[in-house]
């Protein structure tokens, strides 16, 4: 994907949402977009959220923003899922699981959906080692 791609779909997603709330606190009415327009939106939605608790699981811990925007993005996700169905939403969790994967280290990523609490403790080490090694070696 294009970082043109990426700007269209974030358009796309920002027009989408624009359109059908006009204000903070306001109720979306999911039922009234398009299916395309609202498998669209979930995926969006989904995405968020992976992406949030992945960088939460490498780095350890996500600011108050962050934490706002994931509970905002689940909350989005369960809205259209009860228009939806857990199926189809089921079906887009794996497909954007997937994607993301495609650009992340198989090793860690296995990890973060599938490890115990001690492998991402362990898993985790890992990586606070490797960024402090990185670290001393720019100051060096």
């Amino acid at each position: 994907m294009t970082k043109d791609d990426f700007r269209d779909r974030e358009a796309t997603i920002a027009g989408l949402e624009r359109r059908i709330s006009s204000g903070a606190g306001m109720e979306i009415d999911y039922p009234t977009l398009l299916p395309c327009e609202l498998r669209l939106l979930l995926k969006f939605w989904i995405r968020v959220a992976i992406e949030i608790g992945y960088y939460q699981f490498l780095a350890g811990n996500i600011d108050g923003c962050d934490t706002t925007c994931r509970e905002l993005a689940r909350e989005r996700v369960q809205a259209i899922q009860n228009v939806f169905g857990t199926e189809d939403t089921q079906d887009a969790i794996s497909e954007v699981r997937s994607e993301l994967g495609q650009h992340e280290d198989p090793r860690y990523w296995s990890i973060f959906w599938n490890g115990t609490p001690a492998e991402k403790t362990v898993a985790q080490a890992e990586l606070r080692r490797l960024v402090y090694q990185l670290s001393d070696t720019e100051v060096a």
